[in-house]
């Protein structure tokens, strides 16, 4: 038996299971000729038009979600449906779902276990706003990722805080805007071929994150990716990486191994401000241009190596690198930026290209 919801509601449709007496509450999805294919469970957060949730927030314990709601199987956990469940501890969702959307597990915060089926293909919404499928589950220390899976949304596991372990795979091809955000006891994590993209702020303030394996397949590493990783040691980044965003390992404090990729043509701003372990740097040939306090403040760096192709080194790249000895500077450099250098001794006799324009300070005093 079920009903329908008229009005701002139409579509909405109601039905209780006979076995656990959970009313369900679901929209119908259609074919191409309108026949119905399956269903996807609602929550409270869809489009702030449901006046209730899949089920009561007071759930407790162990949540199965039956295969089929009304004769329809169930194919698409949708936004909010189980989210602020605080008493849930495990959920199991059945074998034919293939999305589960943004904000759907959010803040269960006894979650401990789900399941998801090897027919799950996507984690969450696209937009960097959108909620997090698992965000804020502070007791979901670990989960198996199905294997069908080639997307991770925005926010996944934001604030998942007790995350140690997860395997990522290998069918992703994308991590998603603040995907695993303050997961404070994250570890490490491989990421596997096939991951072309990282986008912003996605590992920020994972602070006990020690190890990142990066793939051959990596493209782009977005704005403040790795920010604030301070327990990270190395970043060896494979040679297809062609862009490294603003900020993007900006105070990973315990960062001394450094391999950027052949092929990279600028640095941007503040890319590894206030790396304070970073004692050398190898600059790849290709490179061009060195952003705004690229390299501030990395204050045990004392060798940098440029390539001969550089072009342009930015406002305070290396100021309050005082324990940098003074670089060879390549014969085709044509600006040095605004206090890009610290003003030390090392630098007072500099020998720069003739034809090299240095701003005001460029190896001085003021920032």
């Amino acid at each position: 038996m079920s009903d329908t919801f008229y009005g701002e509601n139409q579509g909405v449709r109601a039905w209780r299971d006979p076995e656990s007496g959970i009313l369900w509450h679901y929209q119908a999805l259609t074919g191409p000729q309108g026949t119905p294919t399956g269903a996807k469970i609602i929550g409270d957060h869809w489009e702030g038009l449901i006046p209730c949730t899949a089920i009561p927030e007071e759930t407790a314990g162990t949540l199965a979600v039956p295969t089929h709601i009304d004769g329809l199987p169930v194919r698409i956990i949708g936004e909010g449906a189980f989210a602020d469940c605080k008493r849930l501890e495990r959920v199991d969702l059945p074998d034919g779902v293939v999305s589960v959307e943004r904000e759907a597990l959010c803040g269960c915060e006894a979650l401990r276990e789900v399941r998801i089926p090897d027919t799950v293909r996507t984690l969450g919404g696209r937009a960097p706003w959108a909620g997090g499928v698992f965000a804020d589950c502070p007791n979901l220390r670990t989960l198996r990722l199905p294997a069908g899976l080639t997307r991770l949304g925005a926010h996944v596991f934001d604030g998942c805080t007790a995350l140690e372990t997860l395997d990522l795979p290998t069918g992703l091809t994308e991590i998603g805007e603040w995907c695993f955000n303050a997961c404070t006891a994250l570890r490490r994590i491989v990421i596997p071929e096939g991951v072309r993209r990282i986008g912003e702020w996605a590992f920020n303030e994972c602070k006990a994150l020690r190890e990142v394996v990066f793939p051959r397949s990596l493209r782009v590493i977005e704005e403040c990716a790795f920010w604030e990783c301070e327990s990270l040691r190395a970043a060896v980044l494979p040679d297809g990486v062609w862009y490294l965003g603003e900020a993007a390992f900006l105070d990973c404090s315990s960062l001394v191994e450094l391999r950027l990729p052949a092929g990279l043509e600028r640095l941007q701003d503040r890319s590894f401000t206030d790396c304070t372990a970073l004692r050398e740097v190898v600059l790849p040939e290709g490179l061009r241009e060195i952003g705004t306090a690229c390299f501030r403040d990395c204050t045990a760096l004392e060798r940098v190596t440029f390539p001969e192709s550089l072009r342009v080194i930015g406002r305070f790249a290396f100021y309050g690198d005082d324990a940098l000895r003074c670089p060879v500077f390549p014969a085709g450099l044509e600006r040095i930026g605004e206090a890009a250098f610290p003003g030390t001794e090392a630098f007072r006799d500099a020998i720069v290209p003739p034809n090299c324009l240095c701003d005001l300070d460029a190896f001085g005093d003021e920032a």
